[in-house]
């Protein structure tokens, strides 16, 4: 499960860094300070993504913190591109951060559990 919530972080990962990278090379609606963040929050995002296949506890603990502020960053970049908040976009990611969470929940207690 926990390897699946995985896959889901890199894509997020990849998804955020293509956007931060696009507009850090050519500038067009996002400030180069947001955007610089932005492709910063997507290798943090896929990095997270990669943990969970090694320690799916900490990459677990570490996701929280990194989902919320990537639901922030997207919330301010989604006020730069479309000058309005997008609430059913944003919702969509919340959900799917929100089995993110589950799913490394899951592999976190059952590796918890797990006599070693």
């Amino acid at each position: 499960m926990s390897k699946i919530a995985g896959l889901l972080m890199i894509f997020y990962g990849v998804c955020a860094a293509y956007l931060g990278v696009g507009e850090v090379l050519h500038t067009h609606l996002l400030t180069p300070y947001a955007a610089y963040w932005t492709a910063f929050l997507g290798i943090l995002l896929a990095a997270v993504g990669l943990a969970y296949f090694r320690a799916p506890h900490k990459a677990f603990l570490v996701s929280i913190p990194a989902l919320l502020y990537f639901h922030v960053q997207m919330y301010f970049n989604a006020l730069f591109y479309f000058a309005r908040p997008m609430w059913p976009e944003q919702l969509s990611l919340i959900s799917v951060s929100l089995l993110i969470l589950l799913l490394g929940y899951h592999g976190y207690r059952k590796e918890s559990k797990t006599p070693q």
